[in-house]
């Protein structure tokens, strides 16, 4: 009985394990691909008031701005709260977003215009809990002593 016990607990713990090295996989891919990826707070929750809704209704986008608190990855913004464009699912846990909420944003780039505006990577990425800054800044260093690392290794022939 111990042993069917015991090895359901180690099954449990190398599911547990698994799955937490595939979102770990999924957090660089994400933290690689952004273009400034910041925690912040929300000052005005929507620029407009308005919610453009997407496919149906799956997803909504609107304007709103945050308050920069800690560059997570990226070039720090010229100005401390910066004009952004979220585009989220509507059953996001983090949407709608309220007036001193704290998250982490990932931005994709910037438009053009005057003031800029930041514009969200991914509608199921884009913010996450304020709980994930610590974690996602020590994965960014993480990643950059890696890619040091890997530019004073001589590349190795795949044939040797």
């Amino acid at each position: 009985m111990w042993r069917i016990a015991l090895g359901g607990l180690v099954w449990v713990l190398s599911l547990n394990a698994a799955w937490a090295d595939n979102s770990r996989e999924v957090m660089q891919l994400l933290l690689s691909d952004a273009g400034l990826v910041v925690y912040g707070e929300v000052t005005e929750p929507t620029t407009s008031g308005l919610y453009i809704a997407h496919e149906g209704g799956s997803h909504v986008s609107y304007g709103c701005k945050i308050r920069v608190i800690d560059v997570i990855q990226g070039d720090k913004p010229k100005t401390e709260v910066i004009s952004v464009s979220i585009d989220i699912l509507r059953d996001h846990p983090c949407h709608p977003l309220k007036r001193g909420d704290k998250r982490v944003f990932f931005f994709a780039g910037l438009h053009s215009v005057e003031p800029p505006i930041w514009i969200t990577k991914d509608i199921r990425f884009c913010v996450q809990p304020a709980s994930m800054a610590r974690e996602l800044k020590q994965m960014v260093e993480e990643m950059n002593r890696l890619r040091e690392l890997q530019k004073t290794q001589p590349a190795k022939s795949p044939l040797r």
